[in-house]
């Protein structure tokens, strides 16, 4: 096998690993959470009052797991949560924006309006994550 090509596949089965150990973070941290976003919505919380309580909380638990296991990252850990934390600040600017969007205007019911946002940010999440946050290796 030419040298390129080795390195193509290991780069894709890297890639591929990456994705499905992203992808178990993601799940169990969007399950719990969308569990507990409607939880405390059906109690009578504003739905963008409980993405606020609940970002947080989620950001935390998904930068160790995905910095340990999913990228294997060994850079310096305050690089990767400042450029971690940015992404997750404009993700929520974003998850704010998908919900008065398609909540307010379009009065499209939250609960699907926020399954929208999670799966939307978990793409754009993961694709950031590998090329600018968990990127030091």
């Amino acid at each position: 096998m030419a040298e390129s090509e080795e390195f193509q596949g290991s780069t894709v089965h890297r890639t591929a690993g990456e994705l499905v150990r992203f992808g178990v973070v993601g799940l169990a941290h969007n399950l719990l959470g969308y569990l507990v976003y409607l939880l405390i919505t059906w109690l009578g919380t504003d739905p963008k009052i409980a993405v606020a309580i609940l970002y947080p909380i989620g950001t935390a638990i998904s930068f160790f797991a995905n910095r340990r296991w999913t990228f294997e990252d060994k850079g310096h850990v305050g690089q990767s949560m400042s450029r971690y934390l940015a992404m997750h600040g404009f993700g929520y600017v974003l998850n704010i924006l998908i919900i008065f969007l398609g909540v307010d205007l379009l009065q499209f019911p939250h609960q699907l309006v926020q399954l929208f946002a999670m799966g939307f940010l978990a793409v754009m999440f993961f694709l950031m994550s590998k090329f600018l946050v968990f990127n030091d290796r």
